[in-house]
């Protein structure tokens, strides 16, 4: 992924809740920690975002990278925690600009467009 960061959300899927999480570091133990995150609360599914383009919806230069991290991150779950996870794609056009509108802040708007994608992908988007 080409961001220097990386904003994470949890939320349930039968109650459609959702809170922002944390922010970790885009580096060599990014996948480690969403690993020991996964592990912790029990996730059964893993949502990503995906920039497109919104006009023209083709995908933005960063979508070779997210999908080779989405790639080693299902590799790595499978290795540490012997378990097969499914990672779900969301167009994260404006979640940026929507969590900072939605909150009023700048600050931690990784993890607040984190749940925005989560939210979106709650409502079939």
């Amino acid at each position: 992924m080409g961001k220097k960061k990386i904003g994470l959300a949890i939320g349930d899927s039968q109650f459609k809740i959702v809170s922002p999480l944390k922010i970790i570091p885009n580096n060599s133990q990014a996948i480690n920690e969403i690993v020991k995150i996964m592990q912790k609360y029990s996730v059964e599914l893993i949502v990503m975002g995906l920039p497109i383009f919104p006009v023209s919806k083709k995908p933005n230069e960063l979508m070779p990278s997210i999908k080779n991290f989405s790639n080693r991150l299902k590799k790595q779950i499978k290795d540490l925690l012997n378990k097969d996870v499914e990672i779900k794609f969301v167009e994260e056009e404006y979640t940026t600009e929507i969590a900072k509108i939605r909150y009023r802040i700048s600050k931690e708007v990784d993890k607040l467009a984190a749940a925005v994608i989560l939210e979106q992908y709650f409502n079939g988007g």
